[in-house]
């Protein structure tokens, strides 16, 4: 969307510029809408991924998020209109998450390289239902 949003931008000035005499004050006015829906469509995902990192960040750093610390279990990769999901408990705490929808947290699905595995011990700081942190408890050396 951020794409078509600049694009749509570079089309309004380009239009602007080149016939702002020609045209009546209409036209005109009608591009200068153009161009500021054009900028609102291309900096609102910017401002909801900021939005959302900030929210997280303040969730670790303020002690709001859980963490719940065991092993994975139900450990599971259903597909959901063709898109892989991880789904996986931690003691009474489900999580699930897909690689296709960045949602500001963890989302590396094991399809896609992830490191969550069954019986894995990991330890999850989370927040309104998304994985903040991982931490993976590291097997010793054999």
């Amino acid at each position: 969307m951020l794409p078509l949003g600049f694009l749509a931008i570079a089309l309004g000035v380009f239009l602007l510029r080149r016939g702002l005499a020609a045209w009546t004050i209409g036209r005109s006015l009608a591009i200068l809408v153009w161009i500021l829906l054009a900028v609102g469509f291309s900096w609102y995902p910017l401002a909801e991924i900021q939005w959302r990192f900030w929210r997280f960040a303040s969730a670790l750093s303020s002690g709001r998020a859980l963490v719940v610390e065991g092993v994975v279990a139900d450990y599971s990769q259903p597909e959901q209109l063709k898109m892989v999901h991880d789904r996986f408990r931690v003691g009474d705490a489900y999580f699930e998450y897909t690689d296709r929808v960045d949602n500001g947290a963890f989302h590396q699905t094991v399809a896609a390289g992830g490191p969550i595995r069954p019986g894995l011990h990991v330890r999850i700081s989370h927040y309104d239902g998304v994985i903040l942190r991982l931490e993976i408890e590291k097997s010793p050396p054999t």
